[in-house]
């Protein structure tokens, strides 16, 4: 089922019905994908009919919240008119397959997240529309760098976690927005530390002057915002809670996302 749909998109495509384009089929490069919130893992593996996939396991310890973001390699995805993004999706159970896109290489747009029902019947093609401003999240508008994905939403709220509940991600498809460069996600020369810390973080650059500094949580919410103007900034994490971040540290240059670990 999961080589027809995506010949299918594929055909279509072609032929003009629709502006989607594959984005990630994880057969290349590996993309960066991250793990949080407790989630026991998120890795680019070989799925059960034999190709290469993005699994996610759970666990019991993480947050009803936990889930893996996958951030995309060449393009940002484009979502001011075609809201929809769709993933051939396998899981033996069924499960709400929450979804959820971010914008951290312009924060422009803004966080959206979509529900669709799995049936459990292995592979799955889902499409998600990110219009249903669930979650605290309001329609998507704009252009997205990542999308992240959650296995324990019930509707209204998170379930309890369970240990080893896993699913796998295959063939995301979505219309492509602006073409992505090295300069978007990595500064030349910059370091952070230490991390993980209990109190702050230290970011310096050599010799590219910090425009702006944001900081997000793993929700996309912005808890903190500087601007240093200075090749060396201190980010105080006193007042967060324990959990992963994300910085957005912009230069004339461009900009970069690291990821902090606050104990």
């Amino acid at each position: 089922m999961k080589k027809i749909t995506y010949l299918f998109v594929l055909l279509a495509v072609s032929l003009g019905y629709s502006q989607q384009v594959l984005q990630e089929d994880f057969e290349g490069t590996a993309p960066t994908v991250n793990g949080f919130e407790g989630l026991g893992s998120a890795t680019v593996t070989t799925d059960p009919q034999g190709d290469i996939a993005f699994e996610l396991i759970s666990a019991a310890s993480g947050q009803g919240w936990q889930g893996a973001e996958l951030i995309f390699q060449n393009n940002l995805i484009d979502l001011t008119s075609d809201l929809t993004v769709s993933a051939d999706v396998y899981s033996t159970s069924a499960f709400n397959a929450f979804a959820k896109v971010e914008d951290k290489v312009n924060s422009t747009a803004p966080p959206s997240a979509s529900s669709t029902a799995h049936t459990g019947s292995g592979w799955e093609n889902i499409t998600w529309t990110f219009n249903q401003g669930i979650d605290g999240t309001v329609t998507a508008n704009g252009e997205y760098s990542q999308i992240a994905f959650f296995p324990f939403w019930n509707g209204a709220g998170w379930d309890t976690p369970v240990d080893g509940f896993t699913f796998y991600v295959d063939n995301v498809t979505a219309v492509s927005g602006a073409t992505l460069g090295v300069e978007d996600y990595q500064l030349i020369d910059f370091s952070t530390y230490p991390n993980p810390t209990r109190d702050s973080w230290t970011v310096k650059t050599k010799n590219k002057v910090m425009s702006s500094i944001q900081v997000f949580d793993v929700l996309g919410k912005n808890v903190l915002s500087m601007k240093p103007n200075l090749d060396s900034a201190t980010i105080d994490g006193s007042n967060l809670k324990a959990g992963i971040y994300f910085a957005q540290v912009r230069t004339a240059e461009g900009s970069s996302s690291i990821k902090l670990i606050k104990q």
